[in-house]
């Protein structure tokens, strides 16, 4: 008789554990959707950024270096630069004819700890628009057109960055758009 209860109670303890893990994973699930919608939104509304007047500087009270940081950022958002794999300082550096410390400093003083993160965020970025834009891509394709050259050290990269897959990602913003 005591074996039968033991095995009874293990049961109901089996129960409540499946249970406990399914309402979590619901849950769970339900943020990644939310937060997937956030992310698309905030993509999107990324392009309204300071305007700029005729001589190419951002209207306010900006340092010299947030200018030069922001025309910069413009040239390269615009023609998409950040999508070639081998871009990164030394591209600008040459592109913009600057030297390396100006070009430091310039993505220092915008909040940027370095340029290969900037050019890895905006690639990120591209990515998460790619996924919601065009999901009959594969990872590996997106990765590549989104300038790494491994797809699996952009789904490391992307994960840390968005909390969640690349593959998650889509999963979601393919359901909210239901």
């Amino acid at each position: 008789m005591q074996h039968i209860l033991y095995i009874l109670l293990l049961l109901i303890g089996v129960t409540v554990l499946a249970f406990v893990y399914i309402c979590k994973h619901h849950i769970a699930s339900r943020k990644n959707r939310v937060l997937a919608l956030q992310l698309a939104e905030a993509l999107k509304h990324k392009q309204t950024r300071p305007t700029s007047d005729e001589d190419g500087f951002i209207q306010g009270d900006f340092s010299e270096e947030e200018q030069l940081f922001q025309r910069i950022n413009d040239v390269i958002v615009r023609e998409q630069l950040y999508l070639d794999p081998a871009f990164g300082r030394q591209a600008i550096i040459e592109r913009f004819q600057l030297p390396k410390d100006r070009v430091s400093a310039a993505f220092s003083h915008s909040g940027h700890n370095s340029i290969s993160n900037y050019v890895q965020q905006q690639r990120l970025e591209h990515a998460a628009m790619l996924l919601i834009k065009q999901p009959e891509l594969s990872i590996v394709q997106v990765a590549s057109d989104s300038g790494f050259t491994r797809h699996n050290y952009f789904s490391l990269c992307f994960r840390r960055y968005f909390g969640m897959s690349p593959t998650v990602f889509r999963e979601n913003a393919l359901r909210l758009k239901e």
